[in-house]
């Protein structure tokens, strides 16, 4: 499977989340589903593209493969950049769990971390997830991270990590190594235009905060169909079919 990391053509609407400026979590509003799902940018040309690895795991840094839901060819690949401190990150995993329950087999969805500055506990948790996804359980120390999020200490980790059944020796120095990893997604983010969390790239459309999954569903139905351009025609060819 390839992941696409494509280009963004325009900026989406940033609500229901965390501003890489330190703003959003008291004043952000949510917007209603078809506002966000139309300024979604449409797909733009392909910048880059790594080769993916199989679920739950990643190569080194530099390579970009984050830890990938699917193994097989998807056709819509959604880059999901998130912090494990953004409560609003935490607002739209069952959003995203509904999204691989629904699209099994058509929907990829790869983690990348975006550990806001301002957000103390993230960068270790998600060093913690990398040293995780090191031994195979990215998405199990994932939930754990998000389930309790006062679980921030390197006793914590490594608790969680004996929980999950994990080699704590190894746990434990690839955590303390794993900064860089989190570094190189973060770079990524940045040069994808994505400041705040959490932010999708939907096979290179841009979007930004918790939003329902009626919005994601809009945009990944497009996509499924042609993408944005081509379902804008078919709507268009109905609508003169119609009148």
């Amino acid at each position: 499977m390839k992941m696409k990391l494509m280009t963004v053509a325009a900026c989406a609407l940033l609500t229901m989340g965390c501003g890489g400026d330190g703003q959003g979590e008291e004043a952000a509003k949510a917007a209603p589903a078809d506002e966000a799902a139309a300024k979604a940018a449409p797909s733009g040309a392909a910048a880059a593209a790594a080769a993916a690895a199989p679920a739950g795991s990643t190569k080194s840094v530099g390579d970009y493969v984050p830890p990938t839901t699917e193994t097989a060819e998807a056709r819509v690949q959604i880059l999901e950049f998130s912090d494990f401190q953004c409560p609003f990150c935490s607002r739209v995993n069952p959003t995203m769990a509904k999204i691989k329950e629904t699209y099994k087999g058509d929907v990829a969805i790869a983690f990348l971390h975006n550990a806001l500055p301002f957000h103390k506990d993230a960068r270790p948790a998600a060093m913690a997830a990398v040293a995780a996804d090191n031994q195979g359980k990215f998405w199990e120390m994932h939930d754990k991270l998000f389930a309790d999020k006062s679980k921030r200490s390197e006793a914590d980790f490594v608790a969680i990590a004996t929980e999950l059944g994990l080699d704590v020796d190894k746990f434990k120095t690839d955590w303390a190594a794993a900064g860089a990893k989190v570094q190189a997604d973060m770079t990524m983010c940045r040069s994808h235009g994505v400041g705040g969390v959490p932010g999708f790239l939907i096979n290179g459309r841009l979007m930004s905060g918790a939003q329902p999954f009626p919005t994601f569903k809009k945009v990944i139905e497009e996509e499924l169909n042609g993408g944005f351009e081509a379902t804008q025609k078919k709507a268009a060819a109905a609508g003169k079919k119609a009148g």
